[in-house]
């Protein structure tokens, strides 16, 4: 997995291309989903393209997220989708709890669903981990530090599930196995038991079929 040099585009299956317009709510995927936000994000000039002086073609900007109750709610389910890539920028400023990326959680019985599952670097260890209800864990190895941006991805290919920080890919001793429900997914935090992300994200992106 490279990870990008230059701001993400919509290539052949983005279903979601997110925190990267100077409009927070704008999908540049084909779909134009309706994004639904929470709380008081904000779009900012600053992102990990930053390393010459700053155009806005080039380097774009990110989307700050402050842990308190800031999120993106996109309109869709990943049911009945069995290969998908989900990949971001992050720039975490600290972690007060569990820094989440990516959710599905349902709204209200969680606990009846054994397919619910997260994606986010956790509060204990500032690891990168992917959770699915009743599967287990999956964890890299690498310690993300807070005030630098990393390149993370989770992909699944089936069953199997790869994690992907700059670059580095680590199989994970879980399976996927679990039904999805149509629940939509959460961005960049997991409300139902209030854990959000603090600091920034940018290029955001969701594809089917891309491992």
């Amino acid at each position: 997995f490279t990870p990008p040099t230059k701001s993400l585009t919509a290539i052949t299956n983005t279903v979601l291309l997110a925190c990267h317009h100077p409009s927070a709510t704008v999908d540049g995927s084909t779909n134009n989903h309706t994004m639904t936000i929470g709380g008081n994000t904000s779009t900012r000039r600053f992102g990990p393209y930053d390393y010459l002086g700053y155009t806005k073609t080039d380097h774009g900007g990110s989307v700050y997220f402050d842990g308190t109750a800031d999120y993106y709610i996109a309109p869709f389910s990943i049911t009945g989708v069995s290969n998908i890539t989900v990949e971001a920028w992050i720039y975490m400023e600290s972690i007060s709890s569990h820094n989440v990326i990516y959710s599905q959680y349902p709204n209200a019985n969680a606990g009846d669903y054994s397919g619910r599952h997260m994606f986010y670097v956790a509060t204990q260890d500032s690891k990168l981990k992917y959770w699915v209800a009743d599967d287990g864990t999956a964890e890299h190895s690498e310690v993300l530090k807070f005030n630098t941006w990393y390149h993370v991805a989770y992909v699944r290919d089936g069953n199997t599930i790869k994690l992907y920080v700059n670059g580095k890919g680590e199989t994970s001793g879980i399976t996927f196995d679990r039904a999805i429900y149509s629940e939509n997914i959460n961005l960049v935090a997991e409300p139902h038991n209030s854990n959000h992300f603090e600091g920034y994200v940018t290029d955001y992106r969701i594809t089917y079929n891309s491992t």
